[in-house]
């Protein structure tokens, strides 16, 4: 799927990272080309850009930002709780 926007153009595209948790998985992004760079960010992600010389580059760049995402969600696990409070009626 490719969007147009102020001369920007953006794609959404899927990483394959089986390599990475031993199952198949995809992940969704968007990137674009700025000057002689790739950029992008994982749309679960789209405050954590990135970018590559490459698009293989970009790519790998990506998956790193994945697997922290990944580290840092179970450390939050451990540490947050969900709570419930009843309201009175």
């Amino acid at each position: 799927m490719t969007l147009r926007r102020n001369e920007l153009t953006f794609h959404f595209f899927y990483i394959n990272i089986s390599h990475i948790k031993e199952k198949k998985m995809e992940l969704q992004y968007t990137y674009w080309q700025d000057g002689g760079f790739f950029v992008g960010f994982l749309n679960d992600y789209p405050e954590d850009s990135t970018q590559g010389v490459s698009l293989p580059e970009l790519e790998e760049a990506l998956i790193e930002i994945y697997e922290v995402k990944q580290e840092e969600k179970e450390y939050l696990a451990t540490i947050r709780k969900i709570g419930r409070i009843k309201l009175p009626a």
